[in-house]
């Protein structure tokens, strides 16, 4: 009788042993949770002025998602490094026979090898380059271009420069013009969201059909409002608006244009 009766004491201390475990686990998710949730309203608080913001109820459904993207990377799981606005559109938009040039690799590679026809990625970083080879070499569909900065030679060179002072007194020129491999409007999507946006933007869109989508990750930034500048005056139609971004702490803003003419002839 005495062992058992000390068996049932050590049974039920293991029991309260176990709740009370159970209750500090769940108090410091929901803490984490809220502290999440703090982030979530700053980010919605800060957006630059005349930037647009996604409505009250697309905040409401997109905490979640945003939420389990945390700590995540997007190569892992195949998404694109954008806003979740803009990652809707793509998947609907995204098709067996569309044919895809991006700047800057990534998981944004391996989600349109999963559904285009056709996908040139350029990167300029070689041990990124490599990884993304990696985890893309199973898609035919993909092609993933090396294109690395070198030290600018000249005032024609240090236009294609990069707005990070990482990359201070070097060029992107080999970078930026892989797309000149391509004739005009060959590509169904461009996205740009690499090195040296403006000058991949300016150079890559005459590729794009007219009736073609052309994303910029990030338009919110003032380095790229001529970028903005541009589409605007041309009369493109915009989505994309200031919200959460996918495996980001910050909110962004991707523009998602519908070209519909050349900037050439607007």
């Amino acid at each position: 009788m005495g062992i058992l009766r000390i068996l049932r004491g050590i049974r039920r201390r293991w029991r309260r042993f176990q709740r009370e475990l159970q209750r500090k686990f769940q108090q410091g998710r929901l803490r984490r949770w809220l502290d999440w949730v703090d982030v979530y309203r700053n980010e919605a608080a800060r957006r630059p002025v005349d930037v647009p913001i996604v409505g009250r109820l697309a905040l409401i459904r997109d905490f979640v998602p945003w939420y389990r993207s945390q700590g995540r990377l997007s190569l892992e799981e195949s998404r694109p490094w954008v806003t979740l606005e803009a990652a809707r559109i793509l998947a609907r938009r995204v098709r067996g026979s569309s044919r895809v040039f991006e700047y800057g690799a990534g998981g944004s590679t391996a989600f349109f090898g999963r559904r285009a026809a056709q996908v040139v990625s350029v990167e300029h970083d070689r041990g990124w380059f490599t990884l993304v080879e990696q985890a893309v070499a199973s898609l035919p569909a993909v092609e993933v271009v090396l294109a690395e900065p070198r030290s600018a030679r000249g005032l024609v060179e240090e236009a294609f420069a990069s707005t990070s002072p990482e990359f201070k007194g070097q060029t992107f020129i080999d970078y930026v013009t892989v797309v000149d491999r391509y004739p005009a409007h060959s590509f169904d999507v461009l996205l740009v969201d690499g090195r040296a946006r403006p000058s991949c933007f300016f150079r890559a869109e005459p590729k794009v059909r007219v009736g073609g989508l052309v994303i910029l990750d990030d338009s919110e930034r003032p380095a790229y409002q001529r970028v903005v500048e541009a589409a605007t005056t041309a009369g493109w139609r915009e989505d994309g608006r200031y919200g959460p971004k996918l495996f980001s702490s910050q909110f962004a803003r991707t523009s998602v244009w519908t070209k519909t003419c050349d900037l050439s002839s607007s």
